[in-house]
């Protein structure tokens, strides 16, 4: 037997456990067929949990629809406490995590947990395509579809290091968790909230925690994430962005400036302004220039002004 064949023995030995947050009685019907594609993936997975947040009656539902899934209720509200009673119900050796509004590819899972056979891969990320429910707007960047949940123009290689995984579809050894602890309650969507870096800053205190280990791009394990018409608007692109910089201000007071801003100042420096230049060379997309530009300066006005919200909270303390 090769090197090759025991590190793949490894992987397929372990327990996998996926776990699904849902709080949507909208996005049952996208919940079955998820869990349905799911169940058929080549390795199966040990469990599916499915977590229902806040949503009593939604918790009785589909408890009575779905077969062979474990379904528990959250009466708190939030991803991040969501995603904590999931890993506390699932007994996996590894924790996948999906979107309930996203679809994953028949070799999903197989693809999101290789990496595990290298020993000090702590954490892997799938690579997320938007499934837009209605067109997609001619002025939306490729450097702006974490907006909408999705992988963007900027992430690294299949295979590469990164410095946080996207939560619609990551998977995580559960020795970490026990390590770690599991996410920050202050981070993470609650309803419709739009706020996140939750997982950026899990990766950082797990990167602190064991600094051997590394976060992997998993390029090969693909979902398609739905993007309703909601989030096609104007309005929902600048909301989400003054969030994000709600949330790195947030992310910064827990984690520090440095360690919570090191990959965002590669995007703004680099990622950013070649997406601005490409896009002024043809006046037909000279719109996504533009929303970029936007983008940032909306994304960096969110960050200043709670960074000061915060600031002055602590002055009122004293």
């Amino acid at each position: 037997m090769t090197k090759g064949d025991d590190a793949e023995e490894t992987v397929v030995a372990s327990t996998v456990s996926v776990v699904i947050c849902t709080y949507d009685r909208n996005r049952l019907e996208n919940l079955l067929a998820a869990v349905a594609c799911i169940q058929a993936q080549v390795p199966c997975p040990t469990e599916v949990v499915v977590v229902v947040n806040g949503n009593p009656e939604l918790a009785r539902e589909v408890t009575a629809t779905f077969d062979g899934v474990t379904v528990v209720e959250s009466s708190n509200v939030g991803v991040s406490v969501a995603r904590e009673l999931g890993v506390q119900t699932a007994s996996g050796d590894i924790i996948a995590f999906i979107d309930d509004d996203a679809l994953p590819a028949a070799s999903w899972l197989a693809n999101l947990i290789q990496p595990f056979a290298t020993p000090n891969v702590m954490m892997t990320s799938g690579h997320i395509d938007p499934l837009w429910v209605t067109k997609r707007p001619s002025w939306f960047p490729d450097e702006f579809l974490w907006a909408v949940g999705c992988s963007y123009r900027g992430l690294p290689e299949s295979g590469a290091v990164l410095r946080n995984p996207i939560g619609a579809s990551m998977a995580i050894r559960r020795s970490v968790i026990e390590a770690v602890g599991t996410f920050e309650s202050r981070l993470g969507r609650v309803s419709t909230d739009g706020n996140g870096c939750e997982e950026t800053e899990y990766a950082i205190r797990a990167h602190h925690a064991l600094p051997e280990s590394v976060v992997v791009m998993a390029g090969e394990s693909a979902v398609q994430h739905l993007v309703p018409k909601v989030r096609t608007t104007p309005s929902y692109f600048v909301k989400r962005c003054w969030r994000e910089g709600r949330s790195k201000a947030i992310l910064v007071e827990i984690a520090g400036r440095r360690e919570s801003l090191s990959a965002e100042r590669a995007y703004v420096r680099s990622v950013l302004p070649r997406g601005v230049l490409r896009n002024l060379k043809t006046p037909s997309t000279w719109s996504q220039a533009a929303a970029i530009v936007v983008g940032v300066v909306t994304t960096a006005l969110g960050f200043v002004a709670f960074r000061i919200t915060i600031n002055v909270a602590k002055i009122l303390d004293r």
